[in-house]
């Protein structure tokens, strides 16, 4: 308020927040061999192959399934387990393709610890004994992204977050590449931060009077 004119002013202000995405686990696959929070398995003649050949999206490796007989049906899963306690709005992406690969599935919903033969994505929640998938995967023979929702597909089976999570890429068909097979790079798994901001001010201040502290406080607190 000005004291002589006694005219007040006032002024509005509008702060927006976006969201924050921090990724967690990455993998690009350009390491020289896999962590241990990978699981390698499949049936009959499954071969997941860590290698340079067929063209990675990005950088010079990636990850192959196929069959390594042709004629012959063979699974490949390929799983990677994370501890995911505490985490919110946990979202998955990765780039896939195939390789002319017919599609197989989809899998029951859940599926058991035997696993099941299908073309897609599946997380289990309770260290592999029940698996549910989340993403079917008929691949196109070009680099394609994915995104998956994590939380929205543990509020719809009702499952937490935990210290055993896991995520299985699932490949099942009869041939190598390049007549079946699939193949995977640049996974990212990240966690979006939803931001608020408090403003705390004076309810007004007079000209020439005593200064006002303005206080603007984000939660969580940028790092």
């Amino acid at each position: 308020t000005n004291t002589t004119s006694g005219i007040t002013q006032s002024r509005v202000v509008q702060l927006h927040v976006d969201p924050i995405i921090v990724p967690f686990f990455t993998e690009d696959w350009e390491v020289a061999s896999l962590g241990s929070f990978w699981s390698l398995t499949g049936t009959n003649t499954w071969r997941t192959l860590h290698t340079t050949d067929n063209l990675p999206h990005g950088g010079s490796k990636h990850l192959t399934m196929d069959s390594s007989v042709d004629g012959t049906s063979a699974r490949n899963e390929t799983t990677l387990t994370l501890d995911l306690t505490g985490k919110q709005h946990v979202r998955l992406s990765f780039w896939a393709k195939g390789f002319s690969d017919e599609y197989d599935g989809p899998a029951p919903s859940p599926f058991p610890s035997t696993g099941y033969d299908f073309d897609g994505v599946a997380i289990s929640a309770d260290g592999g004994t029940n698996w549910y998938e989340v993403l079917s995967l008929p691949l196109p023979n070009d680099w394609v992204k994915y995104d998956v929702d994590l939380d929205e597909v543990k509020a719809a089976h009702s499952l937490t977050f935990g210290t055993n999570f896991k995520i299985r890429f699932n490949h099942y068909d009869n041939f190598g590449i390049s007549t079946d097979g699939m193949a995977i790079d640049d996974i990212v798994v990240a966690e979006t931060l939803t931001q608020s901001i408090a403003l705390t001010a004076p309810a007004s201040v007079t000209e020439g009077g005593a200064s006002g502290t303005v206080t603007v406080t984000v939660t969580p607190a940028p790092t």
